[in-house]
């Protein structure tokens, strides 16, 4: 990653972290927590189309490192959580008023989803800094 697409997501991640504990302030959370989903979803594109992909993976065989291989695991991870995150949120919508058992069960499961979201994405970042700079795995 660029140094500039770690600070973005660094900055990103705070502004999670804002968000889950203002998350009585519907619309504030949901736009916070949707556009990080979608930085995440479009950040492989920007770096898809800014970087020698060939040159770092193939010629210089960086495609075996693990920690690479540990980046692309929690990516997908996390994606699958932020799936059941929006599938829980827009049904948590559906019957926000309601206060009934189905309602609290759904607050529980999207509240322990958002935190799993909060610390797979904490290592994604992590990985993604280990990857472009691999001395920070070595300090």
């Amino acid at each position: 990653m660029s140094s500039e697409v770690l600070q973005a997501a660094a900055l990103i991640y705070l502004l999670m972290i804002a968000a889950f504990f203002l998350h009585k302030i519907r619309p504030l959370h949901v736009a916070i927590m949707g556009g990080a989903m979608l930085f995440d979803l479009l950040v492989p594109f920007y770096l898809y189309m800014h970087r020698d992909w060939y040159g770092q993976l193939v010629t210089h065989e960086g495609g075996a490192d693990f920690i690479l291989w540990c980046h692309w695991a929690l990516l997908m991870t996390l994606y699958i959580l932020y799936a059941l995150q929006a599938k829980s949120g827009v049904a948590l919508a559906k019957v926000a008023a309601a206060d009934d058992k189905n309602s609290l069960a759904l607050r529980a499961e999207h509240h322990l989803q958002a935190r799993g979201v909060l610390l797979v994405r904490l290592f994604v970042i992590l990985t993604g800094w280990a990857v472009f700079d691999p001395q920070f795995v070595l300090r």
